[in-house]
């Protein structure tokens, strides 16, 4: 079987970095999201709240159903940014065969299903959160950036989960483009490259793998690089 050439690893490495810079510039726009759901949901909680009483989050059917759309909002817009970067300059003839395939069952769920739960999981984190305590200290004169803060702290680890999502699901589209085309042109297999600081399952990874064994990446913010021959 013949070995990668220079310039294929040369041209692994650089989809690499592409493929980094692009997970960058997706996770900073997730965290301007988040960002702005806050926003959103600290307008309504400043809304409903009453000073001196005791904030019952989802005590006014008006309140909680403002809150549920706005974290419906944040779900779709994080869902547009999978659909946008699920597959990078693609002409559209793999588009859908590659979202199906990469939004499918992962870890005994779909993407919607997951993501379906990190929705939940974000709203019964701001059911948690202590407000009481919260307003106990910012009664008098409540400061918007504190409060946005708050939110943003309180729903940090749904947040998080959410994030994690849609960077894996992107990187996986990716990859099954790229196995999809690279089956297409005869392809009989391909070379694992680590990426920077590879984990000890990624070492092992290293070297030549058939065209069916399942190419990187093999864990979140995985760094590795299938080179097809």
């Amino acid at each position: 079987m013949e070995k990668p050439t220079q310039q294929q690893i040369a041209d692994a490495e650089a989809y690499l970095r592409y493929r980094i810079d692009t997970t960058d510039e997706v996770e900073s726009a997730c965290y301007d999201l988040f960002r702005e759901a806050a926003k959103k949901v600290a307008e309504i909680v400043i809304k409903y709240h009453n000073a001196g009483r005791r904030l019952r989050f989802r005590g006014s059917s008006a309140m909680a159903r403002e809150i549920d759309e706005v974290i419906s909002w944040l779900e779709s817009e994080i869902e547009f940014l999978v659909d946008s970067d699920i597959t990078p300059d693609d002409d559209g003839d793999n588009k859908h065969e590659v979202m199906d395939i990469a939004k499918g069952m992962d870890h005994g769920a779909t993407y919607e299903e997951r993501s379906r739960l990190y929705h939940l999981m974000f709203g019964k984190q701001l059911d948690d959160a202590d407000w009481t305590a919260f307003f106990a200290d910012y009664d008098s004169d409540i400061d918007d950036d504190e409060l946005i803060g708050f939110i943003t702290d309180s729903s940090e680890k749904a947040a998080h989960r959410w994030i994690l999502l849609a960077l894996n699901t992107i990187a996986v589209g990716w990859s099954i483009k790229q196995l999809i085309e690279a089956k297409r042109d005869g392809k009989r297999g391909f070379f694992v490259i680590n990426g920077s600081s590879p984990c000890e399952f990624c070492v092992g990874m290293q070297g030549f793998h058939s065209i069916e064994d399942t190419p990187p990446p093999y864990h979140p913010h995985c760094q590795c690089i299938a080179i097809y021959v």
